[in-house]
């Protein structure tokens, strides 16, 4: 039986996503500016008249550019939010559609029979960790014999590996910005090096890179981050074929028997 997933990268870390015909919206976010300040980079294109038969929507954290509250005008009330935990208020407040938080390792289950599981990120120490800490949650979807694994961001750690271990995951999508200045960054972002060793921490089949290319939101340059991972997987041909870099607003297909 021929199964498939389908990625189409937006913008930053909005992303929409088809397992087996369960299609899932990521980070909604579709300002043309955040906080005033900064600028969107990339086009919406012609996506924002096709988010309605959407099943679900995924919020990995509440931090302004992953929950942007305008963005939701464009979606249906319907449609059903998975958040982290003692995350609800931050959208109660704005929005009428269903809200199911999900703690560490706890699961929900669409009527579709497409299964959520959340991984939230461990509590940083330190006091940079502290003053931008929050709820956030990285997510394993579940269709048939398929998994996709979808990253928060994340500072490097054994949790990659230690998802590896309960989940044979078909797709990682990872982030691979925001890492710069080091001093303050490394705690919170990956940077392009730690996102392959997340992927192959996670033991998957493919990965392609989220968050990359929309905002400058740190000191690296835009184009950064997608030219280092370009150069890091030059540098290995053992994954060249199976990291995927999509850019804004296109799709890929992966073909599974």
């Amino acid at each position: 039986m021929n199964q498939t997933i389908s990625y189409k990268y937006i913008g930053h870390a909005t992303t929409l996503i088809n397992i087996n015909n369960t299609k899932l919206l990521t980070d909604p976010n579709f300002s043309k500016r955040l906080k005033f300040f900064f600028k969107r980079h990339s086009p919406i294109n012609s996506i924002l008249d096709k988010l309605n038969d959407i099943n679900v929507i995924l919020l990995s954290d509440t931090s302004f550019d992953h929950l942007d509250i305008s963005s939701y005008k464009y979606i249906s009330r319907h449609i059903p939010i998975i958040v982290p935990e003692k995350c609800n208020t931050k959208l109660t407040k704005f929005l009428s559609n269903p809200i199911i938080e999900l703690s560490s390792f706890a699961t929900h289950t669409l009527p579709c029979g497409t299964k959520i599981t959340a991984i939230a990120k461990p509590e940083q120490a330190g006091i940079i960790s502290n003053i931008f800490s929050r709820k956030s949650n990285s997510y394993i979807i579940q269709k048939n014999n398929l998994n996709v694994f979808y990253s928060a961001d994340s500072n490097y750690s054994d949790l990659f590996k230690e998802t590896g271990k309960i989940s044979n995951i078909d797709l990682a999508i990872i982030p691979i910005s925001g890492y710069s200045p080091k001093c303050l960054m490394q705690n919170l972002h990956l940077n392009p090096e730690q996102a392959i060793f997340a992927f192959k921490d996670l033991n998957a089949k493919h990965m392609t890179p989220l968050r990359w290319g929309t905002f400058s939101l740190s000191l690296e340059a835009l184009s950064e981050p997608i030219k280092k991972l370009e150069q890091v997987i030059e540098q290995e041909p053992l994954i060249k074929d199976n990291v995927h870099i999509v850019p804004h607003g296109e799709s890929i297909v992966l073909n599974f028997d």
